[in-house]
């Protein structure tokens, strides 16, 4: 099965590819090209050569120095202007190798292959890096889409149920945000694509993809309808810092939006009972999640919350679920009542993700 997709960016439309065993066969339709690889995949990649960046997939190297370490090796190869580079990884070799792209020479094209079930369901459309500077995560970045993406469901073969689990929290979120058919629709097809039918997580992925399209093309630089898609994370990013990362992303966002639907209920909202017992139910799937969560810092968790790039001088910007179904976004002010609200909205969420 093989899906395409075409992303309309005022920076230049990109196809997106979907299809088993679609990685392989760009490689051999393209050999010779430099690759920025996950070091995971060092060794699948040897026959590349002396052409092959790698990069280990840590916080810690998706910084600037990160994305300057990748642009000496690019001068170092000799990579000009009429070059074409292949990133392959997951969410942190995406964002270092979209700086660097985009910084190197002032831009050079490049196709991104994602390998990462959070990579294929999300980050790899809308063209958008971020990087951590410091203790903040995500504070700095730009948009430089790549010139294609290369979605192979084969490398879902080599995540753990951790990885698989974080992924499907992403595409469960974005279905949710486009409207209750799209949502209806998205729970159709997790069943079989969290059996690992690679088949059945092609149509997933174009489904999940098709959703998120929508959002990047009519909010290209996240300026309005695009912000719906922070559901969770403001919750999840705050998560992932007050357990030193010990938290994946994937599984954080689950638990931000379950946290988020408290919220909403805290807000006189009706909630949205539904999703947060699929969220849960993925969730069970993560192990040992339990421990983590047990040692959540509560400062470090209201400093990141409080920090996060989303707010604004009106108050806290949160989106949580909308009477009806999708998405709201509501702006709370900022205070002790309002981080109160945020804190309980966070332990009830622990509580019934640690059962």
């Amino acid at each position: 099965m093989s899906y395409e997709l075409l992303i309309t960016s005022s920076r230049g439309d990109y196809p997106v590819c979907i299809a088993p065993g679609a990685f392989r066969a760009m490689l051999d339709e393209r050999p010779g090209q430099p690759v920025i690889a996950d070091a995971f995949f060092a060794d699948a990649l040897a026959a590349v050569g002396d052409r092959l960046i790698v990069v280990e997939a840590v916080e810690g190297n998706k910084t600037m120095g990160g994305g300057e370490r990748i642009i000496e090796a690019l001068r170092d190869m000799g990579i000009g202007r009429g070059d074409h580079v292949v990133a392959v990884g997951g969410g942190i070799v995406q964002d270092v190798s979209t700086l660097a792209t985009s910084l190197y020479m002032r831009g050079i094209p490049w196709t991104y292959v994602p390998t990462t079930l959070l990579g294929m369901t999300d980050s790899c459309i809308g063209g958008k890096s971020s990087i951590n500077v410091g203790p903040y995560k995500n504070l700095a970045g730009n948009f430089h889409p790549p010139t294609d993406i290369v979605v192979d469901p084969e490398f879902t073969r080599t995540l753990s149920a951790e990885d698989l689990v974080g992924g499907m929290c992403e595409a469960m979120k974005i279905s949710f945000c486009r409207g209750p058919a799209a949502f209806d629709r998205y729970l159709e097809l997790q069943q079989p694509a969290r059996a690992g039918d690679v088949d059945a997580q092609a149509a997933l992925l174009a489904h999940v993809l098709g959703c998120k399209k929508w959002f990047i093309e009519v909010d290209e630089f996240d300026k309005k309808e695009r912000r719906q898609l922070n559901f969770g994370h403001t919750f999840a990013h705050a998560l992932e810092a007050a357990t030193s990362f010990r938290v994946s992303h994937g599984a954080a966002v689950g638990i931000g939006v379950v946290a988020a639907d408290h919220l909403a209920v805290a807000c006189d909202l009706p909630g949205a009972p539904g999703l947060r017992a699929h969220a849960l139910d993925l969730l069970a799937g993560v192990p040992d999640l339990a421990p983590r969560l047990a040692e959540v810092d509560d400062a470090a968790f209201a400093k990141a919350f409080l920090l996060d790039k989303k707010h604004g001088p009106d108050g806290l910007h949160v989106i949580v679920p909308a009477a009806g179904g999708a998405t709201e976004e509501r702006v709370l002010p900022a205070g002790d009542e309002t981080m109160a609200m945020v804190r309980n909205a966070l332990g009830e969420a622990m509580s019934e993700v640690s059962g």
